[in-house]
């Protein structure tokens, strides 16, 4: 037969290995390939029946294969029949980034919506090549389908889409126009007319029933930014609209003030359908705030900041499956290195119950030696399948590095590098509950996050030295390690020149010494060093600006730079 088989537990059938070309299955596979090529064996078939014998043992079908002169087999197919071949071919010149991809199909893979000049084409979701009907909209460019969205058997709503058609002239208005059906006769059931300049939309689907759109608008033509991510991260949106085609008062309403600066939005995902809907939005000017949008079906709008403080620079949300996790980071290509903080995030818990129990959960930690390098930035930030673990695409150096991250307490797992990565994306290998994080203990955060700020001088740190050592010779092997690296690092930063100002951050987790030249603090290194140290400690980065402010007042007597004080 010329094949290889795998007998596996001995009570799951056969399961073929591989097909050599000089055998009968490889001669009966080209005698059938094109005629029939559902009767083709590949490897990974398991062979569950041969001839009479139905049993499921592999030593009577291996038996049964070696007596017959003839065989008939009952096959389960496996991973050798997931090859892929062209369905259909469209002539394409040149595919615009706001109309990509060229085709989208629906959740249920019914339809499949192809974008042209002026007309929507609906094509067989299993046979592309073969046209069903076309929808006509004037000045089309961009086309959103909705991915969560099933259509009831029956029903005569088969699938909510969304199209983006930009002012033909100065006298007239951009258009929005949401359908929820695929007939030819299919005709808008919302539409949103933008007077202001509108060059392009962002539309995002809300990801439980699919039927309200998030729009997002954007006043200037896309720049090489937004064709590298097709998202507004940092780039910011000058409007942002709830579209509701269903069982609300107000279908329309704007979400954002003439006053916001707009950086990024997202929905937050919910097993109850029925309850709370949940967006993130990200706002500026720089350093960025949070605030979350509430509604429920047929309810009105609440709006609600999380905190007056701010959480450094972010562009860019990011959410979990299951509505319980959201991270806030910096986003941005190689080299595009905003600030000191392009590398830094922060990661926030959320409570179903109620719907804006919302609070800071850690910051990410990032490596001081990374600190000394040019333009570290983050290409992506997924959440993985089971909402515990964060995934960055860091590009740092001349390499990247996957990064792996818990959701947990901010720190860093494990890391993979390699010399360059495109993209990366979770494989999910089954479904997940959504994951249980301890509760927040608002006093014990408080207690955590209440850090006592010193001025160290040079006789403070011989004289802990001293301290230390004389410890660690009277206590033996009690706190041995721990004293050695502190004098390990009272060591360091005796070492280091004399214009150097050393503080000292005690907080529940310890102490820890931080030096800093005195010029470096001016011009806003205050709320740098201590925006350090809050990475280091995995604090909220809304704290920093309690410390930046302690450091200025111990500073505030020194003498400036060039000045001597001599001592009466």
């Amino acid at each position: 037969l010329g094949i290889n088989v795998d007998h596996l537990d001995g009570k799951s059938g056969l399961l073929l290995r591989r097909v050599d070309p000089e055998g009968l299955v490889h001669q009966h596979n080209l005698q059938v390939l094109k005629s029939s090529p559902e009767q083709m064996l590949l490897p990974g078939d398991q062979v569950l029946a041969v001839n009479e014998v139905a049993s499921s043992d592999a030593q009577a079908l291996s038996e049964e294969i070696q007596r017959s002169a003839t065989l008939r087999l009952r096959l389960k197919r496996g991973s050798g029949w997931l090859f892929a071949h062209a369905l259909a071919r469209f002539f394409a010149p040149h595919i615009s980034p706001l109309r990509w991809p060229p085709i989208q199909w629906t959740s249920t893979e019914r339809f499949a919506l192809r974008l042209v000049t002026d007309e929507v084409l609906v094509l067989d979701g299993q046979k592309p090549s073969q046209l069903l009907s076309r929808i006509q909209v004037q000045h089309l460019s961009q086309l959103m389908i909705s991915p969560s969205f099933t259509a009831v058997e029956g029903a005569n709503r088969s699938c909510y889409f969304a199209t983006f058609s930009p002012a033909p002239s100065s006298c007239g208005p951009a258009m929005v126009r949401v359908f929820s059906d695929c007939a030819k006769t299919a005709r808008p059931v919302l539409t949103k007319g933008l007077f202001s300049s509108a060059a392009w939309v962002t539309m995002k689907w809300e990801p439980s029933e699919g039927k309200d759109l998030l729009l997002l608008v954007h006043s200037s033509e896309l720049t090489e930014e937004d064709l590298a991510f097709r998202t507004l991260h940092g780039h910011g949106a000058n409007g942002l609209y709830l579209l509701r085609a269903e069982g609300s008062r107000e279908p329309v309403t704007v979400l954002t003030t003439s006053e916001d600066v707009l950086l990024d939005v997202e929905w937050c995902r919910g097993a109850d359908v029925s309850a709370m809907r949940r967006i993130v939005t990200l706002l500026g000017p720089q350093p960025a705030t949070v605030a979350l949008v509430l509604y429920a079906p047929g309810k009105p709008i609440q709006r609600v900041s999380l905190d007056a403080c701010m959480h450094g620079v972010r562009n860019s949300i990011s959410c979990d499956n299951f509505g319980r996790s959201f991270c806030i980071h910096v986003q941005s290509e190689r080299g595009m290195g905003l600030s000191n903080e392009a590398d830094s995030a922060d990661i926030f818990d959320l409570r179903p119950e109620p719907a804006d129990a919302v609070a800071h959960r850690c910051a990410v930690h990032v490596p001081p030696r990374e600190r000394e390098h040019v333009g570290p930035s983050v290409s992506s930030v997924l959440f993985s399948p089971n909402g515990r673990v964060l995934l960055a695409n860091v590009q740092i150096e001349m390499s990247s590095e996957l990064r792996c991250i818990s959701a947990l307490d901010g720190r860093q797992l494990f890391s993979v590098r390699f010399e360059g990565i495109c993209s990366a994306m979770w494989l999910s290998s089954g479904a997940f509950e959504a994951p249980e994080f301890p509760a927040l203990d608002a006093a014990a955060n408080d207690r955590r996050a209440a850090v006592a700020v010193e001025l160290r001088d040079r006789e403070w740190l011989q004289r802990r030295r001293r301290q230390l050592e004389t410890e660690h010779s009277e206590n033996g092997n009690g706190d041995a390690q721990q004293n050695r690296d502190e004098i390990a690092e009272l060591q360091e930063m005796l070492a280091l020149p004399e214009d150097q100002l050393i503080f000292q951050f005690t907080c529940s987790e310890g102490s820890t010494l931080m030096p800093t030249a005195q010029e470096e603090l001016l011009g806003g290194g205050y709320r740098d060093l201590a925006l350090s140290f809050c990475r280091l400690r995995r604090l909220a980065p809304s704290k920093a600006d309690a410390l930046a402010e302690r450091l200025e007042f111990l500073t505030r007597r020194l003498p400036a730079k060039g000045e001597v004080w001599l001592r009466p």
